[in-house]
């Protein structure tokens, strides 16, 4: 099977407590007159001045003019590229970089957002145990609904003891409406006299309702057995709408007259959890991943406007996990809960967030004396838990373009409203072994399930998300072929090709030399080896758009001193401006790299690490990059691989280290329903409820 590249990477990120006390790569406060940094004069051995940069696109550059954007149907919409790069796009992606080769704070990573914890897919295995919520006063309670089986030993997960929840026929024929008999049925509802019958079906026994409500029902579930079996119960009937693209029964929650009631109290760490959860399931759903089929979802009421969404209310329908303590005396002493979820085969949610894995070193600065590299140069605002600002000590023109007329081109083969570009979605850090690391930050082992690979304590972020640069560019990658235009992508009209060329100043005040030194390795060093290395800029970053280099011509580089600027007031002539040598250049470089090295020595020869990994990414890739290859399946959509990497027999591949490959894999053949094998047992259980969410 062919090997590919996945669009980004990650460069490692390690402690900054290790170098606290150096003020260039550590923290420190450049108001303080100590450092000599600050906007009130031009200090000694600091650097002020300017440099002309040199833009090359390298590969077409797509940077969207919001007043050309044109609304189109089904939601669909289509822009123009602008003429002239924007200062605050070329300061982006400076500061991005900077950031990456001097292991500044993550400058951009909201505390709100992502003290979250994230959701994953669980195992499909029917263990949970269906309950209904009651609150009185302050206290919460969950009343469990076993139907005939008993928990824990011998429960329905075992072979020969039915699934709790009885199934409702609702849906036939693949329809997405509810049949006439069951539309009637209200949801949350209790009905008596209720008629079941026990069936077989592969692997597993389940009830199914024959008879409710003075309405005849007939299972819908094919080669279903009937094993001879009826009962009259009665029971709530739970409606969560056929949210994927196969269910065809809803459920029906019961306890037979043999088994006791079950009614536990809920704690507030419980409660907490599950509204964690359900916020996952909107932030999902909200992404646009796994809509479901129709008007109602797996998060019910939940999403019904003015409601407070995440919130657990009173009759709420949860399924619930339990650990089992045989020794207890008492019945409702015999259970813990672990948990509750809003669907049989729910979303997790990981043991701690990203925000507990990325070292408080690299958290974002809350005061002034807490400012990184980047911080200084850039400029920084504080976060709502800090006081004040500082003001960078860059300022950056707009990149307009050197040649005649315009810089601007249609694409190929654009119509009047433009060419549909390929599906790019959100980040998705919930695929935790791709954005989660060992302890180091290094790759995850392969074949861990999705709770070992998740987010633990004691592991670390990858680090820094680079994309890759395209060094064999296709433009049937940003326009892929049968690609429709909808509401999850859009329409370009032109861009600018490749080869076009654009200058824009860069002018510095009060730069120590190792600040300068990591400026210059940016615009002098990358671009002056026998293959340059790329910035990626605008849109379509993973597609392969936005390659460009980056030029400052080293003789034309203006900086004077604290000290020259002294003496350039200090006289009416024209002071002069001595050209920059190379000699002077390569000092201040090997300066900054020295003291790099210095401060991370582990990471001198590391291939991800700092400056080597921004540099190798900048080289790009010869190779297929790409978010899915299924050898055999040209038009595979971005989340198959992941589909196929997750299954019992998929090898669960983490991400590997900036520059290696993944392994693709092959389509799979479907075989007939009719010869489909049984599955094993202690296997997955058929998609029997709710699987809203995404990978």
């Amino acid at each position: 099977m062919p090997d590919f590249y996945y669009p980004y990477s990650f460069i490692r990120t390690p402690s900054r407590k290790v170098v606290l006390g150096e003020k260039f790569v550590g923290d420190a406060d450049p108001s303080l007159q100590e450092n000599a940094q600050s906007h009130d004069r031009y200090w000694p051995g600091r650097y002020s001045g300017e440099i002309a940069v040199t833009l090359t696109t390298e590969t077409p550059l797509f940077i969207t003019d919001p007043e050309s954007k044109r609304d189109l149907p089904d939601g669909h919409v289509s822009y123009a590229c602008l003429e002239e790069i924007p200062a605050t796009a070329l300061k982006g992606m400076l500061s991005s970089a900077y950031e990456i080769i001097t292991n500044s704070r993550y400058r951009v990573f909201s505390e709100r957002q992502h003290t979250k914890r994230l959701g994953y897919r669980s195992e499909a295995r029917a263990t949970l145990v269906p309950g209904r919520v009651t609150q009185e006063g302050d206290s919460w309670y969950v009343t469990l609904y076993t139907g005939t089986s008993k928990i824990g030993e011998g429960g329905a997960a075992e072979r020969g003891n039915p699934l709790y929840a009885a199934w409702l026929p609702t849906y036939s024929g693949g329809g997405t409406m509810e049949d006439d008999a069951c539309r009637r049925l209200e949801h949350g509802k209790k009905y008596d006299h209720v008629k079941l019958g026990r069936y077989s079906h592969r692997n597993f026994d389940f009830w199914s309702v024959e008879e409710i409500d003075g309405v005849s029902l007939r299972t819908i579930t094919r080669k279903a057995e009937f094993l001879g079996d009826k009962r009259i119960v009665s029971g709530y009937v739970v409606k969560t709408g056929k949210i994927f693209s196969n269910k065809h029964d809803e459920r029906f929650f019961f306890n037979d007259s043999g088994n006791k009631e079950i009614r536990l109290k809920l704690s507030n760490d419980i409660r907490k959890a599950y509204e964690e959860l359900i916020a996952d399931y909107i932030r999902v759903h909200d992404d646009g991943a796994n809509q479901p089929n129709n008007n109602r979802s797996v998060l019910g009421e939940h999403t019904k406007k003015g409601s407070k969404l995440a919130e657990l209310r009173d009759g709420r329908f949860v399924y619930v996990k339990l650990d089992v303590n045989f020794a207890g005396k008492e019945e409702n002493d015999r259970y813990i809960i672990k948990g509750i979820y809003p669907v049989q085969i729910p979303r997790e949610l990981y043991k701690v967030s990203p925000w507990d894995c990325l070292d408080d070193s690299l958290r974002p600065a809350e005061t002034i004396g807490q400012l990184s590299p980047a911080d200084r140069l850039f400029g920084w605002v504080s976060s709502q838990k800090g006081k004040g600002a500082w003001r960078g000590k860059l300022r950056i023109t707009n990149a307009t373009y050197t040649g005649k007329g315009s810089p601007l081109e249609p694409v190929p083969s654009a119509g009047e409203d433009g060419r549909p570009l390929a599906i790019l979605g959100a980040p998705k850090p919930a695929q935790a072994r791709f954005y989660l690391g060992g302890p180091t930050g290094a790759p995850q082992k392969n074949g861990q399930n999705k709770e070992a690979s998740g987010y633990l304590n004691g592991k670390k972020l990858r680090g820094r998300k680079i994309y890759l640069h395209h060094k064999n560019f296709s433009e049937r990658t940003v326009f892929p072929d049968g690609i429709a235009p909808n509401k999850q992508n859009r329409s370009i009209r032109n861009w600018i090709p490749k080869g076009k060329m654009f200058e824009f100043t860069i002018r510095f005040e009060n730069l120590t030399a190792l600040e300068l030194g990591a400026l210059l390795f940016l615009l002098v060093y990358l671009n002056a080896q026998d293959q340059p290395s790329c910035f990626r800029l605008g849109y379509g970053k993973p597609l392969g758009l936005g390659a460009v280099t980056l030029n400052a011509e080293i003789d034309k580089i203006v900086a004077f001193t604290g000290e020259e600027m002294k003496a350039r007031y200090s006289t009416l002539s024209d002071a002069p401006n001595e050209p920059k040598t190379y000699e002077w250049c390569q000092n201040i470089l090997i300066r900054f790299l020295r003291r790099m090295d210095k401060n991370y020595p582990d990471e001198k020869n590391s291939e991800d690490s700092m400056v080597l990994g921004f540099f190798k990414a900048g080289k790009g890739i010869d190779g297929k990059i790409a978010y899915s290859v299924i050898d055999g399946m040209s038009d595979a959509p971005s989340f198959q691989w992941f589909v196929q990497n997750e299954k019992r027999d998929g090898k669960k591949l983490s991400l590997p280290r900036l520059g290696e490959a993944l392994q693709s894999y092959a389509k799979e053949e479907r075989p007939d329903r009719a010869n489909r094998p049984n599955r094993p047992m202690g296997g997955n259980y058929p998609r029997h409820d709710g699987r809203g969410g995404r990978r």
